[in-house]
This record gives structure tokens, C-alpha cells and sequence, in this order.
């Protein structure tokens, strides 16, 4: 430590769990309910639908996934500066209900068969207020408060999104039938409220600070922006982007990729779930590894596994379009493990959440458009042939940069600072 005194040893794997139990299960409720959670594993499965009821073009569905991302990415850049300057569970209190106001709008612009550009508009409307409760900020909630099983909880905590990925579509087309596209968007404003319980009982300020709640004071001025001018930063932030194109082309088009080999609906909901399975899967692995091996060998190894998804479900034997989603959605679960547990290794702690919000940024809002540009070239040529090689490639190169990335030079205790635990980010179990 800076002041010369020792590091505290840190607890048991085991130890570090059950003392952040009640963290982990916020961050597990939040990261499930989250906006770009919903979006991406609804929008493909509400598709087909919103074209045979509402007479919406492929490219104008796609678009839902392309504008929350591009705006859930951009104001998340906000939402991370206040999250470091204030603290999560403020954030949250204003975010979570605002989120569910917009979701309940949605419902009614599409009860009164709005067009395609007002309900985008909601859309995007719903993904600026929901920034302050994404992927970033509960990753960071977790890398400040977890120090021997780091990578452990941010895989558990990412198992939300891979068993909403799981039980989302085929519930949303069931509903669907019966509720229609409206009354499903209300399911959605009652589920973003969920997270509301952990925020007001468990995000909660200290009631007296630890040996290790010491606070450093918040980055400013160029010390803001001095991970900008590190190599780490740049290939992390082009990586992501890349996995950001992969893994919204997959989410937006893998369920209309099955519908047009002449499946069922509840067939292409499936192989959504598949992907969500295999996000469930990647999420848990991916955490246990980071763990025990080098964090850039362990996202290699993961997105070599996802390069095959999108050609074998366009052109690959229908009995393989299970397995491939599978492999694809390894990769995209260990996505956000990976982001939090490499940069709290790699950046410091006063402005971690401002620097992961910028790749953040780069994974949604570079990501974003990729969906919509691959609805276009369907439009335009009636297949996904150009789509598929395409998205290989995105693979392999975000690969590459992962195993060239820097090692690790932090080390994996405590993060402290003053979006820390006891020092502005709140979480803190409850007794």
C-alpha cells in the first residue's frame, strides 16, 4: 500500500461470497432487469410479430436493438461519471422507476398502433434513463466489493442475464398471444422495479467505515482521462466494439434466420434461448476461470468457440442451430466478467467506472448499428450470405486483440477509492 502499511489479507473464496451475499443477489436481480437485457432477448423473438400484426419492416424491428444500444451506450458514459461522483444507489433511485414509466408509454404507443419511429423514440427514451443501472454499474458494485472471488461473482451475477435469455423469449411469444405486444411491455415495467428492494435495503452507506473503507478522492481534470492514453484501453475498447456487432447481430436476427429456413416461431424463440443458455454457461465458466488463469487467455478461448453460431444458423443442418447458439452465447456471457475483472486489475479505482462505461460505450453504441446495417443487407439481397462471413470475421478479430492485450499489473484485492463500497458506491450488505 501507499502509506507502507500491509494489505490486508484477503478472505476465503467461500468467505469473500458469503459475506457479499446479499450484493451479489442485488446485482444479480439488477443485471436481470436491466434495459439492454430485456431488449436484446425480446426484440428478436417479438419480431415476427411486430411484422405480421403492425406491418413493420425487418430493418424497422432491428432498430430497437440498434437505438438502446447506441443510447443506453452513450448516456451510460454520463451515468458512470455520477456513479463515481455520487454514488449506484442513488443513481438506481431515480433510474429504475424512470425506466418503468417509459416501458408503461411504450405499452400504450403500441396499443394505439403508433409507428415504427415513435415507438423507437421510446425505445431510446427508455435506454438514456435506464443507463445508471446496466451491466457497468453492477459489475462495478461487484469489483468493489468482492477480492478473492472477483471473477466468481461477476460470473454468478451475469447468470441473470443467461436465464433471462433462457425463459424471455418463449415466454414473451406466449404472452404475446394472449396480452399482445402492449401488455408485454407492461410485464417489462413491473419487472424493472424488482431491483428496487436491494437498492433501498442493501446499496446502502456504512454505518461505520472498515480498516479497509479508506477513500480517495474522485479523479479530476487529467487524471480522468489518463487511462485514455494507455494501449489497454484502445484494444479493449476496439474488442468490445467488435463483440458488440457479433453479439447484436446474433440477438436481432438468429430467431428471423430460422423462421426463414421455414421453423416455427417457438422453434426460432428456442434457439434464442439457446443463446441465453449459453450465456448462463459462459457466465459462470468465464468467472470461474478468471479466477485461476491470465483473464486475456480465457476471453481468446471464449470467442474462438463463437465463430461458427451465425453461418451454422444460416447454413448449417437445423439440428445444429441449437449447439452453435450455445457456443456463441459462451462468448457473450463472459463479455462483462471480463470487462470488470480485467480492468479492476488493469486501471485505477477513482475513475474505473468512468473508463468502463467508454468500452462499455464502444461495445453498444459501435455495436449498435450492426444489427440494423444486417437487416438492410437481408432487405437488399433476401439472404444472410454477406451477413454470416462477416460476423466471422468480427469474431476472430476480437480474439486476437483479447490474447494481445497487456497483462494484468493490479493486484486482485479490494478496490477500494471513491466509488468504493463504504465510500459512495453503497454496497454493502445488509446485517
Amino acid at each position: 500500500m501507499a502509506d507502507g502499511t500491509a494489505a490486508p489479507t484477503p478472505p476465503s473464496r467461500p468467505a469473500d461470497l458469503r459475506q457479499g451475499v446479499w450484493v451479489l443477489v442485488t446485482c444479480f436481480v439488477g443485471l436481470a432487469t436491466c434495459i439492454t437485457t430485456i431488449v436484446n432477448y425480446t426484440v428478436g423473438a417479438l419480431t415476427p410479430m411486430l411484422q405480421s400484426d403492425l406491418g413493420w419492416s425487418r430493418a424497422s424491428a432491428a432498430a430497437l436493438v440498434t437505438i438502446t444500444g447506441i443510447v443506453a451506450g452513450t448516456a451510460g458514459i454520463g451515468a458512470g461519471m455520477l456513479i463515481d461522483r455520487f454514488s449506484l444507489r442513488r443513481v438506481l433511485l431515480v433510474s429504475l422507476p424512470a425506466m418503468a414509466v417509459v416501458e408503461v408509454g411504450i405499452a400504450l404507443a403500441l396499443r394505439a398502433h403508433a409507428g415504427p419511429g415513435v415507438v423507437q423514440l421510446l425505445y431510446g427514451l427508455a435506454a438514456a434513463v435506464g443507463a445508471g443501472g446496466g451491466v457497468v454499474a453492477y459489475s462495478r458494485a461487484i469489483v468493489g466489493r468482492f477480492t478473492s472471488a472477483r471473477g466468481l461473482a461477476l460470473g454468478i451475477t451475469g447468470l441473470s442475464t443467461g436465464i433471462m435469455g433462457i425463459v424471455l423469449p418463449p415466454v414473451v411469444v406466449t404472452l404475446a398471444g394472449s396480452i399482445g405486444v402492449s401488455g408485454v411491455h407492461i410485464v417489462f415495467a413491473v419487472l424493472m422495479l424488482f431491483p428496487l428492494i436491494g437498492v433501498v435495503t442493501v446499496l446502502r452507506p456504512r454505518a461505520a467505515a472498515g480498516p479497509d473503507s479508506r477513500e480517495e478522492p474522485a479523479a479530476t481534470g487529467r487524471a480522468r482521462f489518463a487511462g485514455l492514453r494507455t494501449r489497454a484501453f484502445w484494444q479493449l475498447f476496439v474488442m468490445f466494439a467488435f463483440v458488440g456487432m457479433v453479439a447484436s447481430t446474433l440477438f436481432a436476427h438468429a430467431a428471423p434466420a430460422i423462421v426463414d429456413r421455414g421453423e416455427s416461431k417457438l422453434v426460432a424463440a428456442g434457439v434464442i434461448s439457446a443463446l441465453g443458455f449459453g450465456a448462463l454457461a459462459g457466465r459462470l465458466v468465464s468467472g470461474w476461470l478468471l479466477d485461476l488463469f491470465p483473464p486475456q487467455r480465457v476471453a481468446f478461448g471464449l470467442l474462438l468457440l463463437a465463430t461458427p453460431a451465425l453461418p451454422a444458423l444460416v447454413w448449417g443442418p437445423i439440428g445444429l442451430t441449437v449447439p452453435a447458439a450455445v457456443l456463441a452465447g459462451l462468448a457473450i456471457g463472459g463479455e462483462a466478467d471480463f470487462l470488470g475483472y480485467y480492468m479492476s486489475r488493469r486501471f485505477e479505482p477513482t475513475n474505473l467506472t468512468f473508463l468502463m462505461s467508454l468500452v462499455f460505450f464502444g461495445l453498444t453504441v459501435l455495436g449498435a448499428p450492426a444489427p440494423y446495417v444486417a437487416g438492410l443487407v437481408f432487405d437488399a439481397v433476401g439472404n444472410y450470405h454477406v451477413v454470416a462471413p462477416a460476423v466471422v470475421l468480427l469474431t476472430l478479430a476480437a480474439a486476437v486483440l483479447a490474447l494481445a492485450l497487456p497483462r494484468v499489473t493490479r493486484p486482485s484485492g479490494p478496490v477500494a477509492g471513491n466509488a468504493a463500497p463504504a465510500a459512495g458506491l453503497d454496497a454493502t450488505a445488509a446485517p
